[in-house]
């Protein structure tokens, strides 16, 4: 079961959760803001969280955004892509959505 709402928000501004993971492997490290529930207007499942992509981790460029071929949660709004979307085409400062089992965090700095 996923965290959502209120929970989510306190689980993340306290264990600091940043890193985003594709099939266990950090592919970018983000600003996560589980106090955004929407996505291009409309409401989110509550398995996902709205992440601000800081930098795709060195190697990982190829890894494939999990909504680029997503009507609701593609990079921009109506327009989901025809092929996998790799991380390279999201630029840092990027607003994207993410699966919150797939968002992890830094132990050590």
């Amino acid at each position: 079961m996923a965290l959502t709402g209120a929970v989510t928000t306190s689980v993340v501004r306290r264990s600091g959760a940043r890193v985003l993971l594709v099939d266990g492997k950090r592919v970018a490290i983000s600003k996560v803001h589980p106090e955004y529930t929407s996505f291009h207007f409309v409401d989110a499942p509550p398995t996902i969280a709205t992440a601000f992509v800081e930098a795709v981790e060195s190697g990982s460029e190829e890894a494939v955004y999990p909504f680029g071929q997503d009507s609701r949660l593609c990079l921009e709004k109506g327009y989901p892509s025809s092929t996998p979307v790799p991380m390279s085409f999201i630029q840092a400062g990027y607003r994207i959505a993410w699966p919150v089992g797939s968002i992890g965090y830094v132990t050590s700095m």
